[in-house]
């Protein structure tokens, strides 16, 4: 899959900082659609972008960032991915019954447990002693009520993005992704309502955006990008090694069975 242009016409080349700055800019004011390839992004920027709310935005980017390295304490990943609960209405009636038998149980245990061992100290004979070797082991049968009572799924969670993204699976790090061949995607492009287009060295992160010294070619040739914007169709479509979202969602979330 390639992409050559060998005439394009209306372009600016910017080299320096700020500049992301224009394409910030331009994101604000879209109207139609962001199309977005990136291999790394940041907080500000995913921000900006769930803003967007009647604009068809997507981005193609990669599990470069550092975040998915320890995503349970990412806050951009959490910004992307929201997990969703629902509760298991027939699982959560034989959970609430069995907290109750367990409560009920417990109580009647140590209340028997407790009336003979005051019987015992008061010197009072009672049919209680008879069965005491019998009450004592008893006790066993908490435990496997708890073990019981927690292994009952109350809750069923699914995760979902918060806007059209995906992630490739990068093969310099992931084995499974350098057997598939997997590419890794390095291209920096944004395609903001198929007017404009931006192609460079800028990461979609507040440092490409604002901070180091990165290159720009603006684009306003429209046949360069409706070419450009079927190339990231393309893209979009391409059977990659993803990462898994719901996978994802669960470290990063956790789930908690009742």
């Amino acid at each position: 899959m390639h992409f050559i242009e060998n005439d394009i016409k209306h372009s600016q080349l910017y080299i320096g900082v700020k500049a992301g700055k224009r394409i910030s800019n331009k994101i604000d004011a879209a109207k139609k659609s962001v199309k977005i390839v990136s291999p790394y992004f940041g907080k500000n920027q995913i921000s900006q972008l769930l803003k967007k709310q009647n604009v068809d935005v997507r981005i193609i980017s990669t599990d470069g960032n550092l975040d998915f390295r320890t995503p349970e304490q990412s806050e951009v990943l959490k910004d992307i991915i929201k997990q969703n609960k629902s509760i298991l209405y027939e699982n959560k009636d034989k959970f609430d019954k069995l907290k109750l038998f367990r409560t009920f149980y417990t109580i009647l245990y140590f209340s028997a447990l407790g009336v003979l061992l005051y019987l015992q100290l008061k010197g009072i004979n009672s049919i209680l002693f008879q069965y005491k070797y019998y009450i004592a082991p008893l006790v066993l049968v908490i435990p496997i009520i708890n073990k019981l009572y927690k292994s009952i799924k109350v809750f069923e969670y699914k995760y979902e993005t918060t806007l059209p993204i995906f992630f490739i699976k990068n093969p310099m790090f992931n084995a499974e992704a350098k057997q598939a061949n997997n590419k890794f995607i390095h291209s920096k492009i944004y395609i903001i309502d198929d007017e404009i287009a931006f192609v460079g060295s800028i990461n979609l992160t507040n440092s490409g955006f604002f901070n180091s010294y990165e290159t720009c070619l603006t684009i306003e040739d429209k046949e360069a990008i409706m070419r450009l914007s079927n190339f990231f169709d393309e893209l979009w479509q391409t059977d990659w090694l993803k990462i898994n979202i719901n996978e994802l969602g669960k470290i990063m979330y956790g789930e908690p069975i009742n």
